[in-house]
């Protein structure tokens, strides 16, 4: 998902210099796009970027698939990868970010455990069919514990939830924790929590170096 403005950022959070550790070349870097397109795989997944427009990254040798609806937000995204997925066959979509400054294959393993886990059976006997598998995080008040909210990426999000993701575009419901809390999503817990490696400004993407100490 590259799609964003990145307006809190000051630039295109996907263009930002990592370390190329794969080939353990002293000064060596490359954009975070292209490294968790390389971290992905390696995994064994066949990458698609989602952008605002097809050229957006011809200068780095990508292509993208195109919002089909601009300026709705990261739900227009997720409706178009969909759709893409559903176009060459239903079934599961992993989705991450392009500010994830980091990719752990642990995190696609424990969404992918779940999903196994609430597989329909043959003899009928499996609860009813999830639509998105995602990771959960506290949101916190004067250091407590006010509710748990919806992580919307990476997640894993079945076909079977796009025709939610497109009726909640007609009613201009933008909102991803909207549409987890519309659908049959299931929580994963993580002690490496996904969300505490993104970033959204300058200074938070200078606590996730491994130079700025933390």
């Amino acid at each position: 998902m590259a799609g964003g403005l990145s307006s809190r950022f000051g630039s295109d959070k996907a263009r930002v210099e990592v370390a190329c550790v794969e080939d353990r070349i002293e000064g060596t870097s490359e954009p975070l796009l292209l490294a968790l397109r390389r971290s992905l795989s390696r995994q064994g997944h066949t990458v698609e970027i989602v952008a605002d427009r097809a050229d957006r990254y011809d200068d780095l040798g990508v292509q993208c698939l195109v919002d089909r609806l601009i300026g709705q937000g990261p739900l227009a995204g997720v409706a178009t990868a969909l759709q893409h997925r559903e176009q060459q066959r239903p079934g599961w979509l992993l989705l991450i970010s392009c500010d994830l400054y980091v990719w752990h294959a642990e995190w696609f393993k424990s969404l992918a455990k779940m999903a196994i886990e609430h597989q329909p059976s043959p003899n009928g006997n499996a609860p009813q069919p999830v639509d998105a598998i995602a990771f959960v995080g506290d949101m916190k008040s004067d250091l407590r514990v006010e509710k748990q909210v919806w992580e919307p990426f990476p997640s894993l999000l079945h076909t079977r939830l796009l025709p939610q993701a497109l009726t909640n575009l007609r009613r201009e419901q933008y909102s991803l924790q909207t549409l987890f809390q519309a659908s049959r999503t299931v929580a994963v817990k993580s002690s490496d929590n996904p969300q505490a490696w993104t970033f959204n400004t300058p200074q938070q993407l200078r606590s996730l170096r491994p130079e700025a100490g933390s």
